[in-house]
């Protein structure tokens, strides 16, 4: 009987569908070099709005949206200012950034929580 309990629980734990995987930006991020927008800056996803947020010395800095498609990032923020990068690269530890007018990349280091 264990057994037979143990197989539906299975059966029916297969059968959930698997919540789609986080956007690799979601995260808090630490500047490491490069011209970043903050030194610290945080992507999340709050109640399906894609939400933007910075700090300047440890203080509040910025809070706006931010969508990407591809490589392309854009934020707007601090009353309608729009910034848009390309994510040369982004995991689990790295977020690589360019500003559409920069020559230099933005290097942010991941935050553990």
């Amino acid at each position: 009987m264990v057994t037979a309990v143990l197989l539906l629980v299975a059966l029916l734990a297969a059968d959930q569908e698997t919540p789609p995987p986080a956007h690799p930006l979601v995260g808090a991020w630490s500047c490491a070099s490069g011209p970043c927008i903050d030194p610290e800056i945080a992507f999340a996803i709050e109640d399906g709005r894609h939400i933007f947020r910075s700090w300047l010395h440890q203080r509040p800095s910025a809070v706006g949206r931010w969508t990407s498609e591809g490589s392309a990032l854009s934020i707007v923020c601090c009353g309608g200012v729009v910034m848009n990068y390309r994510i040369v690269s982004v995991d689990e530890k790295e977020l690589v950034l360019r500003g559409e007018d920069e020559r230099r990349v933005a290097r942010y280091s991941r935050v553990k929580e």
